[in-house]
């Protein structure tokens, strides 16, 4: 077996992916961590992470983080594993940095996560704010660019400002958010291929939605963090 922590992304967050270094020069990779279990990462100013397991009938996904990696990850997954879609994604939690992008894969998986994701997707920004210091100071489920927006989020602000109101609103933090079909309380075992995917409630570490993931693998540690 293999523990993959739910992969995160450094302070920062995604402004590595796009917004407006969305043209800068990148590196997107694929690595092997284990037999079948790979890391797919890209830099552009600072990395950001996720993990997959491809099995005999498919591919089991962590953190989609943005269309625009999710884009350029099935682009790759294509050639390198014919015929193995991906057909699960496991939504590790709420923060934009991380769950956008499974819309990619929205025709051959199925979209898992906890059932505080649920929750929280539907929350005002006050009671579920996005990753870093961002807090909607006044209560108007908006945020201003530089009095309540901070780290990954001032950075990204153009990118998601998607009216460009000037104004971030909770709508607009989750746009790209795929809505998780499948929602677990404690645990949740996928099987794929004869492959597992044990994926855990981390019970209100980083956010009340927050979850682990333990892969199939055949050696001893992965550890994203």
């Amino acid at each position: 077996m293999a523990w993959a922590q739910a992969p995160q992304t450094p302070p920062g967050g995604a402004n590595a992916l796009s917004g407006a270094n969305a043209n800068a020069p990148f590196d997107f990779r694929i690595e092997p961590v284990t037999r079948d279990l790979y890391k797919a990462w890209l830099q552009r100013q600072i990395p950001v992470v996720t993990v997959f397991l491809v099995t005999s009938d498919g591919i089991i996904l962590a953190d989609p983080i943005s269309p625009e990696f999710s884009a350029r990850l099935r682009t790759e997954l294509a050639s390198r594993f014919p015929g193995k879609p991906v057909k699960w994604v496991i939504e590790t939690h709420y923060h934009w940095d991380h769950a956008r992008g499974g819309a990619m894969f929205a025709d051959t998986a199925t979209v898992l996560g906890h059932e505080n994701l649920r929750t929280n997707l539907r929350l005002p920004i006050a009671e579920a704010p996005p990753p870093g210091d961002t807090t909607d100071l006044d209560g108007d489920n908006r945020l201003d660019r530089n009095r309540e927006s901070q780290t990954a989020t001032r950075a990204q602000f153009d990118m998601l400002d998607k009216d460009h109101s000037g104004l971030i609103s909770q709508e607009e933090l989750v746009a790209d958010v795929r809505w998780p079909g499948i929602v677990f309380t404690d645990e949740y075992t996928i099987t794929l291929g004869g492959q597992h995917a044990r994926v855990i409630w981390a019970k209100n570490r980083h956010t009340s939605d927050m979850v682990d993931i333990r892969m199939t693998a055949y050696s001893s540690l992965s550890d994203y963090s």
